[in-house]
């Protein structure tokens, strides 16, 4: 066991090894800078002999943050990658507000203009506007943020090379953005022409970008590239069992399996199924943490008395391989599938799996496209965020959505559905203090802070906390408590005041809440440091569930089923909670957790 988990660390640990003490030709800076979702990234090339070390002391990152933000370079570089390498230290330089007032004028943001429409008003170029003004966005700036125009420059631009210049951005956007298409706007297109373009209805492209003022020329929108599962018709008829194309008779929902229990009840073979390398790479550094935290799981079941013979495919995220994988005949005879990851991999996957009826996890990504009564989803399903969310909103709070120039687009739009038919009011920051008139006596004051930017969400919380206590010591708020509700994603701030996490009532969902401070908990953290010597990731913590729960599971009398609804497990995280939404349905985790910071300095889960 220690030697398997000695192996794969030092494989990575001599990846990175290597790249240190390679000699690192000069790695000048990249000078193209993108804004995504609030962050900045330089665009880098990589050129022959370039190595993670070099480029990590010319950006002055680590090497940890490029595998980060860019998973397959774990696998080495190559020349001709286009790596997002985070933009640290690039902020709008500080000057005094008269040096401000001789070099620029300052232009406040009205509804439905864009970078272009301001760069053609000024005739300034679009390069200038954003060499300036560090935090503009082409797609997506605010009502009310300001934005500098260079007095020296205006009259040097024209429209012709402000789209080459945004089209030139646009590239750039495409290169390193995994999750969208970017498409500037061009004259004559429409809503409707774009939508046939990419394939999606004319309501989901208004939503993704906001277009509540239509669309405009000049302006940068995002398309989703992640492939969309066609779900059957809500009032199609469900009657006989359908077959693939392999000859196995698939159930239709309405219909399900009954997952065969293993011959013995001491021991099971697992095959795990993870995209550890694609295309030729390594992929994600989280798939080894998963692993890592699932054979530590492997081992707390075999001093339980439990025995496992568990065999590791790479799925290599693709259809054809998870085909092959399960038609191997060191495949017959598995008991239990742990993985794949994607979507297509899991299809793949099911026919088998129903054919021998036996259970499949789907350990990490949603599952919500996916429809099978042997199928496992431990990622809660979307749907449901959207309702413990609504959990956080009372009728009678004062609900306000506070937005920065930066702003969290997919937490804006979940928000907003979560206060379907509830009032609220937003607010726009632009620095200083926050007005009293935003807090209501007598109530729960409730603030969603929808600012994507690390120092701009640190900055909110801090001006909500010195308003809050300026009224209190006025006496002007009577029984009136304040809650700040943010997103998830603020748990990658490193440097934001925790304090006012605290003061503030800080509220968020997830769907990955460990709960430190637990006994259990500890003993995994030890385990792991000692094994792999560093801290466990919430992969790991997923990873050492998956084992727990369905190694015993697979070799439980009551049955898979039966055992993961039993409620008998308990997880590292927050409780599992599997149901079907029909019979013949996958069964689904429904639970999302409302993560407390509380005055005493306290973390609780709802």
């Amino acid at each position: 066991m220690k030697r398997l988990i000695f192996t794969a660390v030092a494989v990575l640990t001599l990846l990175l090894a290597i790249e240190v003490v390679a000699q690192s030709p000069v790695v000048n800076r990249s000078e193209s800078i993108v804004r995504i979702e609030g962050d900045s990234y330089y665009v880098h090339t990589v050129e022959a002999g370039q190595t993670l070390y070099s480029l990590a002391k010319a950006y002055d990152v680590t090497t940890s943050a490029i595998v980060h933000y860019n998973p397959l370079v774990a696998g080495g570089l190559k020349a001709g990658q286009v790596l997002k390498i985070p933009a640290v230290g690039v902020s709008q330089p500080k000057m005094s507000q008269r040096k401000i007032n001789r070099l620029f004028d300052e232009h406040e943001v009205k509804q439905g203009e864009t970078v272009y429409s301001i760069s053609r008003m000024y005739a300034v170029p679009v390069a200038t506007l954003l060499e300036d003004n560090k935090s503009l966005d082409p797609t997506h700036i605010a009502i009310g943020q300001i934005i500098l125009i260079r007095k020296a420059d205006k009259g040097d631009g024209n429209e012709q090379e402000s789209m080459q210049q945004l089209s030139e951005y646009k590239d750039a956007l495409n290169s390193v953005s995994n999750d969208y298409i970017y498409h500037l706007v061009t004259h004559g297109e429409t809503i409707y022409s774009l939508s046939k373009l990419y394939g999606i209805s004319q309501d989901e492209l208004i939503e993704m970008n906001s277009l509540t003022d239509g669309l405009k020329a000049g302006s940068m929108i995002r398309v989703g590239v992640a492939p969309q599962a066609t779900l059957p018709p809500e009032d199609s008829e469900i009657t006989d069992q359908s077959q693939d194309e392999s000859g196995v008779n698939q159930p239709s929902l309405g219909e399900n399996v009954e997952i065969v229990p293993t011959e013995s009840s001491r021991h099971a073979d697992i095959a795990l199924m993870l995209p550890l390398r694609a295309d030729g790479s390594t992929a994600s550094v989280s798939y080894l943490e998963f692993y890592q935290g699932f054979l530590i799981g492997m081992e707390d079941l075999k001093n339980e008395g439990l025995s496992f013979t568990v065999n590791l495919y790479n799925s290599a995220r693709s259809e054809d391989k998870s085909v092959e994988i399960v038609d191997s005949p060191e495949f017959e005879g598995t008991d239990l599938i742990i993985g794949p990851v994607y979507d297509n991999e899991i299809n793949a996957v099911l026919p088998y799996a129903v054919e021998n009826r036996i259970a499949v996890v789907s350990p990490l990504a949603a599952t919500d496209s996916l429809h099978s009564p042997v199928l496992f989803g431990m990622a809660p399903k979307e749907s449901g965020k959207i309702d413990k969310m609504r959990q956080m909103f009372a009728d009678e709070d004062n609900v306000v959505l506070v937005y920065g120039t930066s702003i969290d687009q997919e937490f804006d739009a979940e928000v907003r559905e979560a206060l379907s038919g509830k009032n609220f009011s937003s607010y726009n920051y632009v620095g200083g203090e926050i007005p009293g008139s935003l807090f209501k006596s007598e109530k729960r004051n409730v603030y969603v802070v929808l600012a994507k930017n690390e120092l701009e969400a640190d900055k909110i919380l801090a001006a909500l906390s010195s308003a809050h206590n300026n009224l209190v010591s006025r006496s002007q708020l009577h029984s009136a408590s304040v809650n700040v509700i943010g997103s998830s994603r603020w748990n990658r701030f490193n440097n934001i005041d925790r304090n006012l996490y605290f003061k503030l009532g800080v509220r968020y969902i997830t769907s990955y809440l460990a709960k430190r401070g637990n006994a259990v908990v500890n003993r995994f953290d030890s385990q792991y440091i000692d094994s792999f010597q560093s801290l466990p990731s919430m992969y790991s913590y997923r990873g050492y569930d998956a084992a727990m729960i369905f190694g015993h599971a697979v070799l439980s009398p009551l049955g898979v089923v039966g055992y993961v609804q039993s409620q008998l497990h308990t997880p590292l995280q927050t409780t599992y909670r599997f149901a079907q939404a029909q019979e013949g349905d996958t069964y689904v985790n429904q639970e999302w957790v409302i993560v407390k910071y509380n005055s005493d300095y306290t973390i609780s889960g709802e």
